[in-house]
């Protein structure tokens, strides 16, 4: 949980994505979706 805490406190105090993006840990994997979803992101989280 403590994992989930820190991806959402990164997001809430980014100021764009490519700041977030440049921010976040290897094994976040931020990327944008594709096709009709390029506005959107996936972030993965592992681990408990």
């Amino acid at each position: 949980m403590e994992r989930v805490r820190g991806i959402l406190a990164a997001l809430a105090i980014a100021e764009t994505m490519d700041g977030f993006m440049r921010e976040a840990a290897p094994g976040w994997r931020v990327h944008r979706l594709s096709r009709g979803r390029r506005h959107e992101w996936s972030v993965s989280v592992s681990g408990n």
